[in-house]
């Protein structure tokens, strides 16, 4: 008995039948208006806090890029002083070892676009800072040492103002 389905073995490569397959059946569609997260917020805060979230979720893979290029850098850079370089204090900072891990990073395998945002955050407001700490000669230790006297002694301050 001859087969005379012309429908061929695979259906995903006859592009009629794949032209039927182009949504999921029993999923109702989902309208422009339904995508809006932020139409249902009633306060104004919970929207500014919505688009937060959403700006937050734009760069975090990119955050989290640098993050993790920074923690591994820490540690590469603590190894070359101790196994390599047999020193008691190393002569390449972490901050060295990040620039140079991100730039062998970013030319020899290259970054998706998803990362971008998150990168250009840090480029921007991250950095700008550890530099400008950096020139300081100040660390974010230094800075707590500094702050938590003052602020304890601001509360201190608050409290007796508003309790009397």
């Amino acid at each position: 008995m001859a087969d005379n389905n012309p429908r061929p073995f695979n259906v995903y490569l006859a592009s009629e039948a794949a032209a039927s397959l182009d949504s999921f059946e029993c999923i109702p569609e989902i309208s422009a208006e339904a995508t809006s997260d932020r139409l249902h917020l009633k306060y104004a805060w919970q929207r500014r806090l919505h688009g937060s979230l959403d700006n937050f979720s734009d760069i975090a893979p990119g955050l989290f890029l640098a993050g993790g290029v920074a923690l591994i850098a820490t540690y590469v850079a603590e190894w070359v002083r101790t196994s390599v370089m047999g020193f008691d204090r190393s002569p390449i900072s972490p901050i060295l070892m990040t620039v140079i891990l991100g730039l062998l990073l970013r030319n020899l395998i290259g970054l998706p676009k998803r990362y971008r945002d998150g990168l250009i955050w840090c480029t921007k407001r991250i950095l700008r800072v550890g530099v400008a700490l950096l020139g300081l000669g100040l660390s974010l230790l230094a800075i707590g040492f500094v702050a938590a006297p003052l602020v304890g002694a601001a509360s201190i301050g608050l409290i007796h103002l508003f309790v009397k």
